[in-house]
């Protein structure tokens, strides 16, 4: 079971964290139904880049993370009282769009809102701008499930639905 808890291992050590509790307007189709938000910085530094000097797609998949463990924080869950209480998140689905590139030394910005929750899921929408100009680079959607042992679906705890409500 340790080794499925290991991808929830975050280094924090490069991200400065701006919440905020704006409603992200305009933030995905469909319209967001929940406002709080949670929004952090990234720096990008040469081991996040691809040989064209870019960031490397599957990097965005790990700024989504951080800013999806950073939302749960804000609202007092982090991922190790999660597991240590018997469940954590896992992606179910993902969709993400990519529209202009980031570059070493960009500050770039995360921004994450919930969408949707079920019995057992929590969807957010995610995006990712250069902080000096704002610039939209990333967008897209996250589904997780609630799974406890044996990563068997689990109902969402209560009070992360009402941590996510208010």
């Amino acid at each position: 079971m340790i080794l499925v808890f290991n991808r929830f291992i975050m280094w924090y050590d490069t991200v400065k964290f701006v919440i905020t509790d704006t409603f992200f307007a305009g933030f995905a189709p469909g319209g967001i139904i929940f406002t709080g938000g949670c929004s952090m910085e990234i720096r990008v530094y040469y081991e996040d880049t691809d040989a064209g000097g870019v960031v490397y797609y599957s990097n965005y998949l790990k700024y989504f993370e951080r800013g999806r463990t950073e939302y749960l924080r804000e609202r007092g869950f982090s991922v190790y009282e999660m597991a240590r209480r018997g469940f954590v998140f896992t992606v179910v689905h993902l969709e993400i769009d990519y529209r202009a590139p980031a570059l070493h030394d960009d500050l770039l910005r995360v921004e994450t809102v919930v969408l949707e929750i079920g019995k057992s899921s929590i969807s957010f929408a995610q995006r990712v701008l250069r902080v000096i100009d704002g610039k939209l680079l990333v967008d897209g959607k996250v589904k997780l499930v609630c799974v406890g042992p044996g990563m068997k679906p689990k109902r969402l705890p209560e009070e992360i639905i009402q941590a996510v409500k208010e």
